[in-house]
């Protein structure tokens, strides 16, 4: 009988890391989720990690062959995926090597990526996407996740920049985004821009009742027609064969799908692409990360066979 071989997908976030060990049938085992606090601390949060993950295959792959470590950050990163530029919700990552760091400490390889690339990879086996053409994937939740992919290969760019659409600038907004620059979409339709939207015009509700009270004012419609635009943008200039589309924000209770679909079509070019729109949502459970980024570790581990 063949032994089974596994990769240890992490996930980490702003708030919680999960991670597993997900073997080459899908199946995910030694689930945890863990506060980041709780694994993140001391002076060198990267060296704190690397001991925590230690000591998670001591515990649960004793008898288990791993063959990658991978881990999606939520992060701008080299276009290498070593080195961190600026992760500010990861204490201790930002202008780190972070690759450099963790790959002594395992006999295996330590595969970093963008935490949206990783749940790029779960969607396209959950929807049987084939990973062809163009595809383009939008996940909204404190802010705008965005993968793009050409004939099979996520586009990095130049310097590993590649994808930021949340900081395409609206014009004539002037307020600073966690970037540095002014007046960035994603502090106009991210998650942060519905809490304050909630706190300014709608406090007499929590926010995850946001769209099931309030979905049908005008504030709420505006705000939609504007999340569809940077979406559109992207639909426009590249006329993808499929959308994804997910995050936190979609996922809310009553969140109004047919809405946004109404939105992308309008500024969507006729007769095409507007014509050929295939739309498809991410489930957005907690474990996709993990098994995205061990479908991503498999796929990068074949390619290196082949060079």
């Amino acid at each position: 009988m063949t032994e089974h071989t596994y990769v240890l997908g992490v996930d980490i976030g702003g708030t919680n890391i999960r991670l597993g060990l997900v073997d080459e049938e899908g199946n995910l085992s030694g689930y945890q989720k863990i506060s980041q606090q709780s694994i993140l601390y001391g002076d060198d949060t990267i060296q704190s990690l690397a001991e925590y993950l230690k000591g998670y295959l001591q515990e649960f792959a004793k008898d288990k062959q791993v063959i990658a470590l991978a881990a999606g950050i939520p992060a701008a990163m080299s276009r290498d995926r070593s080195t961190v530029w600026n992760a500010p919700n990861i204490k201790g990552f930002s202008g780190r090597n972070v690759k450099e760091v963790l790959q002594p400490h395992f006999s295996f390889p330590v595969l970093l990526e963008k935490d949206v690339t990783m749940l790029f990879y779960y969607d396209l086996m959950q929807h049987k996407i084939p990973h062809k053409d163009v595809l383009i994937a939008c996940y909204i939740g404190t802010g705008i996740g965005n993968v793009i992919s050409v004939d099979g290969k996520v586009l990095i760019g130049n310097d590993g920049a590649a994808g930021e659409l949340g900081h395409i600038p609206v014009w004539d907004k002037t307020d600073i985004c966690n970037c540095g620059n002014e007046g960035c979409m994603e502090s106009h339709v991210g998650g942060k821009y519905l809490v304050e939207l909630r706190e300014k015009r709608f406090p007499d509700v929590e926010i995850n009742q946001l769209f099931t009270v309030y979905g049908d004012t005008p504030e709420m419609e505006r705000y939609l027609e504007h999340l569809s635009l940077p979406i559109t943008t992207e639909i426009n200039i590249l006329n993808p064969a499929v959308i994804i589309l997910g995050g936190g924000v979609l996922s809310m209770p009553d969140f109004p799908r047919e809405k946004l679909e109404h939105y992308i079509y309008k500024h969507s070019r006729k007769p095409l692409p507007a014509d050929n729109l295939k739309l498809v949502y991410s489930d957005n459970q907690g474990e996709n990360g993990i098994y995205g980024a061990a479908i991503y570790a498999r796929e990068i581990l074949e390619q290196r066979k082949g060079e």
